[in-house]
């Protein structure tokens, strides 16, 4: 297939024989498909493809390539197998937007793929991992890092910076520590955004996965104790973002949502005159406290 013929979707054949730069610079692919069967996608097969927004690869696969999406710089969507084995240098480099990543069939000790994408990844990222007995879903705060020199010793040390290189550190080669994740909520609420730690917290109460009784307790009570804050945030995210919306739902799943937080929603999103938003509250209101206050009344 010629350049400048891959425009739109690409769905990649198992028959296909891959070269390595076979699709560099196809500036109009958008997303692409990898059929299962292919085991291999070889280095720089779809670098500098700059209109790329969604990959999604089989589960066959076992091996990518160096930079194979180097420069993808409209990338936000990943989804890879756990059972990668091996991923090459700058496979993900400068994919600034790339802030969802999926990993289907992770095992215990079987994980080490995570760790290899995670550290090609500066951003801060929202990961989910899929196992046979549940879903997590992780936020992955932003790190930097640099190159400072020793010159007596005439070499070079990388500094980081940012919860993001911690975080990342939870997981080994082998496994995934949630435990060492949900210790380092203090960490994350002193040098975060409130953003960042809000979502953080959503994302680990709603995807419940080897989550203690005490990690969701400090989840739950930073929700609550920033409710309004976050409240408004996701109503002015949900002009734009539908996702948002849905989070706002789940305030009320965690037990955040209640009869005395809620006036106050409502007020916000009057404010904010999202519309939707006022629709679903008064709606949330008459389901889940209107028939308890008649009762009360009776």
């Amino acid at each position: 297939m010629k350049t400048e013929e891959c425009k739109g979707e690409l769905l990649l054949l198992n028959t296909e024989k891959l070269r390595p730069h076979a699709f560099e610079g196809c500036r109009e692919l958008q997303r692409v498909v990898v059929q299962e069967g292919v085991t291999v996608l070889p280095d720089y097969l779809f670098a500098e493809c700059r209109s790329l927004v969604e990959a999604e690869l089989p589960s066959s696969l076992r091996e990518l390539g160096s930079h194979v999406f180097y420069n993808c710089r409209s990338l936000v969507s990943l989804s890879v197998p756990a059972q990668l084995v091996s991923v090459g240098d700058g496979a993900f480099k400068n994919c600034p937007l790339l802030r969802n990543i999926t990993v289907r069939g992770m095992r215990a000790g079987e994980d080490q793929c995570v760790r290899k994408i995670l550290f090609d990844i500066e951003q801060e990222t929202e990961l989910t991992l899929e196992y046979d007995d549940g879903t997590a879903r992780l936020v992955m705060p932003q790190y930097d890092y640099q190159y400072v020199a020793n010159e007596p010793a005439r070499i070079f040390s990388e500094v980081s910076y940012g919860t993001g290189h911690y975080y990342r550190k939870c997981v080994n080669a082998r496994e995934l520590q949630f435990d060492t994740y949900d210790r380092l909520f203090p960490m994350s609420c002193r040098e975060n955004s409130a953003r960042t730690v809000s979502e953080q917290c959503m994302a680990r109460l709603h995807f419940p996965y080897r989550l203690s009784g005490q990690a969701a307790d400090q989840y739950r009570s930073y929700l609550t104790g920033h409710f309004e804050e976050t409240a408004g945030r996701l109503l002015a995210e949900s002009e734009l973002e539908r996702a948002a919306l849905e989070k706002l739902l789940w305030l009320g799943d965690f037990g955040i949502l209640t009869r005395e937080t809620l006036p106050r929603a409502l007020e916000l999103a009057q404010a904010a005159g999202n519309a939707e938003a006022v629709a679903w509250l008064m709606e949330y209101r008459s389901r889940h406290f209107t028939a308890e206050r008649k009762r009360f009344e009776l």
